[in-house]
């Protein structure tokens, strides 16, 4: 064969390939949004008898004993999925945090796999992280499953957890797979939030701040530092007595720029008084939550990560 007619066989043969992976790759579909997993049904969770079906987010199942205020529940936590193939077989998995209670004071987080079948959500493996566990983030790197957890140590209370650890899955055929990691655990602190930046997207659960409301959070040199939707705030912080996670705030200080728009100067305000009263932080499903109260009065902050953070 002359070797111009070589060279063509193997330039269609590479370009053949190369348009077959191409088209692998085009025809891969997304994992399950949060949409889908909020309505999905989750099995093999801890305590749990039997598969249950979440309905915008939540599962509540009947009390055990009759008319008894003891029910068993189940909850997405937080918003955060994370979508990856995590066996190379060009499936997209999602993963996600879910939370069961048989109606005591344990909450059992669980990482959380699915993926579509044939058009439905396929709960492929669940993974026990803990009782009140916190999760500071979910990573995949290459197709291990991260996930940076606070978690509790010798001398913590199951409900105030103070270790930092960074423990590992791989997805096998069988399921789930817990891998060993050398990670050293470090003892939560607000140095945690050194080199991060934080941007406020709720100010409870059920209420949301308006997009156009910028209120920022960052950590250095042992305060708390940012905008407040008008000027530039500074407050001291100190590691507080006891759990782990116990926070006092010095004296809150800003810049004295006006508020020209009146929603911007009550947005200030409530966060700067807020933020005064803050004991304690707290990570849910990648998001720190800065809790505060004084008196009958309480509530909790919630920041997203910045999107230009690079941590």
């Amino acid at each position: 064969m002359p070797f111009q007619r070589l060279m063509k066989v193997f330039a269609m043969l590479a370009t053949g390939a190369l348009m077959s992976t191409m088209a692998s790759a085009s025809t891969a579909k997304a994992g399950p949004g949060l949409a889908e997993l909020a309505n999905a049904t989750f099995t093999g969770l801890h305590g749990a008898a039997k598969s249950i079906t979440l309905v915008d987010g939540r599962w509540e199942g009947e009390p055990w004993i009759e008319g008894g205020a003891s029910v068993p529940s189940a909850r997405l936590v937080g918003d955060l999925v994370v979508h990856a193939d995590l066996n190379g077989d060009g499936v997209i998995e999602s993963l996600n945090l879910i939370s069961y209670s048989g109606g005591g004071t344990g909450h059992f987080v669980h990482l959380a796999v699915s993926r579509f079948n044939s058009g439905s959500v396929e709960n492929v493996s669940n993974a026990l992280l803990g009782d009140r566990v916190m999760v500071r983030g979910i990573r995949i790197q290459d197709e291990t499953i991260l996930v940076d957890l606070v978690q509790a140590g010798p001398g913590d209370g199951a409900c105030c957890p103070g270790d930092m650890i960074t423990r590992a899955w791989k997805l096998q055929p069988s399921g789930l797979e817990e891998l060993p990691h050398s990670d050293q655990v470090r003892r939560l602190s607000p140095d945690i939030l050194d080199g991060s930046e934080w941007r406020l997207s709720r100010w409870s659960p059920d209420e949301p701040v308006d997009e156009d409301i910028a209120i920022s959070l960052a950590w250095a040199d042992g305060r708390l530092t940012g905008g407040s939707a008008c000027n530039r705030y500074f407050a001291s912080v100190e590691s507080g007595q006891g759990a782990a996670s116990a926070l006092v705030v010095g004296a809150v200080g800003s810049t004295r720029m006006a508020c020209i728009d009146e929603r911007r100067a009550s947005a200030e305000r409530r966060f700067l008084g807020a933020l005064g009263k803050v004991n304690r932080m707290y990570f849910l499903a990648g998001d720190l939550v800065l809790y505060w109260g004084e008196g009958s009065e309480f509530g909790g902050l919630h920041f997203k990560r910045a999107m230009n953070d690079g941590n």
